[in-house]
């Protein structure tokens, strides 16, 4: 069988902000402990880490490795053309992907 994605235009790619929260939330609260991510520690030095579920300190690098990927690579397209709803955008925001994901919730 053949499957056809279709990746809709920029001014078509807004998902609702209730879908972003959900998504945050999964971020915070996946299930499994996250190895190998990447912190800084006190002295700004880069220094490997584990985030168990529930850990205020993921953000979406971490997130890209552990959820993004494995779940939407091999349908050659980005996880919010899978996962949300699209439509025109009402307003723009936008996150920094090294914030962790519970300030980029609040």
């Amino acid at each position: 069988s053949l499957l056809i994605l279709w990746s809709p235009p920029h001014v078509l790619r807004g998902i609702p902000i209730r879908q972003l929260e959900t998504f945050m939330t999964k971020v915070i609260n996946h299930e499994k402990v996250w190895e190998g991510c990447w912190d800084i520690d006190e002295n700004g030095e880069f220094v490997q880490s584990a985030k168990p579920p529930g850990s205020g300190s993921r953000n979406m690098y971490d997130a890209c490795q552990n959820i993004v990927i494995p779940e939407a690579a091999a349908m050659d397209a980005s996880y919010s053309e899978i996962f949300a709803d699209h439509g025109p955008p009402a307003i723009f925001l936008s996150h920094a992907w090294g914030e962790e994901a519970q300030n980029t919730k609040s």
